[in-house]
């Protein structure tokens, strides 16, 4: 039975009302169900943690276990044409979020058709994928079922396209909790800026259904006025997901209560790119949020180039060292105070934090299951104080969901 520990930053995504990445995708054409069942099944013994539970080895720590079980797919039809994708209660239904508990399923999927259309849900538990891993897993599924043969030909691809899954290339190092600053507790400041996460009480997690969502639509002549405006003001070269961000960062300063005077912004950065250790078939969670701080008043007043510099800077000083850093810092933890602990970890501020996720760019092309790719792609995790960036025709599109 095939098993990995997982990773000191798989951790963070672990414990009680855990996060996990949903999707939704719209297909304007009929899936069929057999196809879909069979690629599905193919995939995940390629994927093999994602058809396995989390499992607390009182030898081996929390790993990741295969097991013989079906990979859960719930079938359903639909009336009409279906929810309405932008209001949360109507795709509430649709939703299986996943909670990396020990016992637990690790991964969900769904598939509802209407009459001309197939819509195909994908829940994942984010300890053991991020979004790259997530797209890598759908790149194989809409492979597996396009082309199921296993000729010559048709088993090498599916070879080359075989992931990494072992753990030990982010086994932290020099981890050693007597002299932690956490030993006796948490220390939030250290965590920080260490890890880029937020320390605070349990989560407790948002439903979608009770979810509240602010669009903001930014057509390409918009975006790229804006990077080249803000560019004058600095001398960083800014990328439009900076600009971008401090957009949000502003905004929410302006419109979101905050208990305090410090505010603080978040990107998901992924250092498959920094780490000497990784490669880009690594399945797994190679996720390190970059983080500042500033005063509410900065935040509101400096021009929107300055504030991207600063988010740009904060990027650009992950490297193959701080993120190894940052793997010590949740394995100390964790020796220090177990795994319980990491249910108080947060990806944003609860009071003053914003995150800022850049999905436009993710591969959706790829996920094409015979007649071609999505029509509609819908983020379904419910994200308090999150900011979705999202690919739609001729721009992008913000969707923010304010804390509850």
């Amino acid at each position: 039975m095939r098993s990995t520990p997982l990773s000191p930053v798989d951790l963070a995504f672990t414990g009680a009302n855990s996060y996990s990445v949903e999707f939704l995708f719209t297909f304007p054409y009929l899936v069929s169900e057999a196809k879909f069942r069979r690629a599905l099944n193919q995939t995940c013994q390629m994927f093999y943690p994602l058809a396995g539970n989390l499992v607390n080895d009182a030898a081996a720590g929390l790993r990741v276990e295969a097991n013989a079980d079906p990979v859960p797919l719930r079938v359903m039809k639909l009336a009409g044409k279906g929810p309405d994708l932008s209001s949360p209660r109507e795709l509430s239904v649709l939703s299986e979020a996943i909670h990396s508990l020990p016992g637990e399923k690790l991964s969900r999927f769904l598939l509802a058709h209407t009459d001309s259309t197939s819509l195909v849900g994908v829940h994942l538990s984010h300890a053991i994928v991020d979004g790259y891993s997530f797209f890598y897993f759908l790149s194989a599924l809409s492979a597996f079922y396009r082309d199921p043969r296993w000729d010559p030909r048709t088993w090498l691809k599916h070879y080359l396209m075989r992931p990494h899954t072992d753990r030990a290339v982010l086994c932290a190092e020099k981890s050693d909790p007597a002299t932690s600053r956490h030993r006796l507790k948490v220390d939030a400041d250290d965590l920080f800026r260490r890890t880029g996460v937020a320390w605070g009480p349990p989560r407790n997690a948002v439903s979608l259904q009770d979810a509240k969502w602010e669009v903001l639509d930014f057509p390409d002549a918009q975006i790229s006025q804006m990077l080249k405006d803000a560019q004058k003001d600095c001398e960083s070269r800014l990328s439009k997901h900076d600009v971008l961000t401090a957009h949000v960062w502003k905004h929410t300063a302006k419109t979101w209560d905050s208990a305090g005077d410090t505010l603080s912004c978040s990107n998901a950065f992924d250092y498959r790119r920094v780490h000497t250790g990784l490669t880009g078939k690594y399945f797994g969670n190679a996720i390190r949020c970059a983080s500042l701080k500033l005063e509410k008043q900065d935040v509101l007043n400096l021009p929107l180039g300055q504030l991207a510099e600063q988010i740009r800077k904060t990027t650009a000083a992950i490297t193959d060292a701080t993120v190894r850093d940052s793997l010590v810092c949740f394995d100390e933890i964790r020796k220090a105070h177990g795994y319980e602990i990491f249910k108080h970890v947060h990806v944003s501020d609860l009071n003053n934090g914003v995150l800022v996720t850049n999905l436009s760019r993710v591969p959706v092309k790829n996920f094409d299951l015979g007649k071609g790719p999505p029509s509609e792609v819908t983020f379904l995790t419910s994200t308090p104080r999150g900011g979705m960036v999202l690919a739609r025709p001729g721009g992008l599109r913000i969707r923010l969901q304010p804390l509850k």
